[in-house]
């Protein structure tokens, strides 16, 4: 019993440190997502939003999870302005 106590306070304690790193900066979470999902973003391109992270399924059960984030990308804009003199 004593065993499987530990392994589970060391699993909480693995979960936690995981979500602290997703605080520690935007340029880090730029790169895990980048590794994990075979993306590209630049973070100085993006927008992250952390958003709720409880939601209703169909069946209107609660869902909950460690991290939802919404990344939004920057697009330029390029302007051209002709002044006639």
């Amino acid at each position: 019993m004593r065993k499987k106590k530990k392994e589970r306070q060391e699993s909480v304690r693995l979960d936690e440190t995981v979500k602290l790193l997703f605080e520690v900066s935007k340029e880090l979470l730029v790169k895990t997502l980048n590794s994990l999902f075979n993306e590209n973003f630049d973070a100085d391109k993006i927008e992250i939003e952390k958003t709720a992270t409880e939601y209703p399924n169909n069946d209107l059960d609660i869902i909950r999870a460690d991290l939802f984030i919404k990344i939004t990308e920057y697009k330029p804009n390029h302007f051209h302005i002709d002044l006639l003199i």
